[in-house]
């Protein structure tokens, strides 16, 4: 008996869904319908759409973040390897002045001498690489300043706080310690 009453409430809950069916099928022949359905296609293309021009904004976003990446390191491999030339010419020279003196060869090239001159030449490079990171961090403050003429005075004088946005901590530093003068008592 149970099983009769369920079959029988399935029954009319087909008959509604047939019903409500069959109705939906006469209002979709509807033109203003069949309209409003169009339009709504229409603003899920759009939406999507958009959608994917900011998933490509994005994505370009990405890319540009990353090449400006590889040009700063291209830019600090290059001021090491030139870092790195300059000590080698620095060294030849400092032997060839060590020959002129008199000082044999066999002791120029000394293992005692050798770990002596070694973090002199070290930190003397590390102070030129310092030195010269804060005269481009300068420079570029400087450039910035000029670029924002229209910002109010202390803007002007503090770099303005988009600049000090993109500078790191150890750049700050170094912009300071360059506008001090430590960078190049360092360096001397």
């Amino acid at each position: 008996m149970f099983k009769a009453i369920g079959r029988w409430i399935k029954a009319v809950g087909y008959l509604l869904t047939g019903q409500i069916d069959s109705a939906r099928r006469v209002l979709d022949t509807n033109p203003h319908v069949i309209k409003a359905k169009y339009d709504a296609i229409v603003e899920d293309k759009i939406e999507r759409i958009h959608q994917y021009k900011q998933a490509v904004a994005g994505l370009i976003a990405q890319e540009e973040k990353k090449l400006s990446k590889i040009k700063q390191l291209t830019s600090e491999v290059e001021n090491l390897e030139r870092l790195k030339a300059g000590a080698l010419a620095k060294a030849k020279q400092t032997v060839e002045q060590l020959k002129a003196t008199g000082i044999s060869e066999e002791a120029i090239h000394d293992d005692e001498y050798e770990k002596q001159r070694r973090p002199l030449q070290k930190a003397k490079a590390e102070a030129q690489a310092r030195y010269h990171e804060g005269r481009r961090l300068a420079l570029q403050r400087d450039t910035h300043r000029d670029r924002s003429w229209g910002a109010s005075q202390p803007a002007r004088e503090c770099g303005s706080s988009e600049m000090r946005y993109w500078l790191s901590a150890r750049q700050t530093v170094l912009l300071e310690d360059y506008n001090s003068g430590r960078l190049l008592r360092e360096l001397n």
